[in-house]
């Protein structure tokens, strides 16, 4: 199978393409930067934002993508922005997405009214920057229908 991840070098986005590999897949790692890890075999690397038209030919030529992306410094905003293009890309190109990421818009144990990131016991205030934008990439994803999806 040949996957693509997006966001191959962050915490989740690195650790997958060595996942794929170890199953036997091809991997495309794609990175606003390139990654840190060196080239091996199995591996093609890219240097392409989420959000840049360049990602369709990625999406294009893979069976499915793994989504592991945060938003950009400054821009809590980009991730739903970016989500929101892969997800039309990967619905014109017919490609399965599959979307990792924090915890943040996950429910708390025992008060499911309360979502973890607005729930200090569990993302403490100052890491609220950081867990929001993933909110609001779910909120983006949800309103795709699954037919689209694939």
């Amino acid at each position: 199978m040949r996957i693509t991840v997006i966001g191959a070098s962050g915490m989740v986005g690195s650790a997958a393409p060595d996942e794929a590999l170890r199953r036997g897949h091809s991997v495309t790692a794609v990175a606003r930067q390139p990654p840190a890890h060196p080239a091996r075999p199995g591996v093609t690397a890219h240097s392409v934002a989420a959000d840049d038209a360049a990602m369709r030919p990625l999406l294009a030529d893979a069976d499915a993508a793994v989504v592991a992306i945060r938003a950009r410094p400054g821009e809590d905003s980009s991730v739903a922005e970016a989500t929101a293009t892969l997800l039309d890309a990967a619905a014109a190109t017919g490609t399965r997405l599959l979307i990792v990421g924090g915890a943040g818009p996950l429910r708390t144990p025992g008060a499911p009214h309360v979502r973890l990131v607005d729930n200090p016991d569990f993302v403490p205030v100052g890491a609220r920057g950081l867990a929001s934008p993933r909110a609001r990439q779910q909120r983006a994803a949800a309103r795709m229908p699954a037919a689209r999806l694939g």
